[in-house]
């Protein structure tokens, strides 16, 4: 079975961009590049129409990033405060990609984090070592997160609600 088509789109102040002559050459080799204007201010896009063909691409743009201060990096129009994790996040749906069942990549890299700390609740129903480092197991109010909107903002908390395998996990 063939996965439908995940786009995934990084855009970058065009003036950050130009700092960096490495980097306006990577935005300028992706499947799409456009300069947009974003909140008053010109930005460089790079256009993925397909992550899962174009994730080592992804990776390298945004890995050169991560370790830049004050980026301004926007994953699909969203801001990002840690560019370093989403590179991880990427690293990780990349590896996910060697599974038949790319959620059960998900649930092994689950029990990793879950060695290394202690959740409040064992039958918590995320499935992302990203979203329950964010989530410490409760919600805002104090209850498990359990609701589909509760896990899609804790997706969005743990700045990974672009990955193609939260998507199939939240249903």
């Amino acid at each position: 079975m063939t996965s439908a088509p995940v786009p995934f789109r990084l855009s970058l102040p065009a003036a950050e961009a130009a700092l960096v002559p490495a980097l306006f050459t990577l935005f300028k080799k992706a499947p799409m590049f456009l300069i947009d204007v974003e909140e008053g201010e010109s930005v460089f896009l790079a256009l993925f129409p397909h992550l899962r063909e174009s994730v080592e691409q992804v990776l390298e743009l945004v890995g050169t990033m991560k370790d830049m201060p004050d980026i301004h990096l926007r994953v699909n129009g969203m801001g990002i405060t840690d560019p370093v994790r989403v590179w991880q996040a990427l690293q990780c749906y990349r590896e996910s990609l060697g599974y038949a069942d790319p959620s059960s990549h998900c649930a092994k890299m689950r029990r990793c984090v879950d060695e290394r700390t202690v959740c409040a609740s064992r039958d918590c129903p995320v499935r992302c070592p990203f979203m329950q480092s964010a989530c410490g197991g409760t919600t805002e109010t104090g209850s498990r997160t359990e609701s589909r909107v509760g896990l899609e903002k804790l997706a969005r908390r743990a700045e990974v609600d672009w990955c193609p395998n939260m998507k199939v996990s939240l249903g």
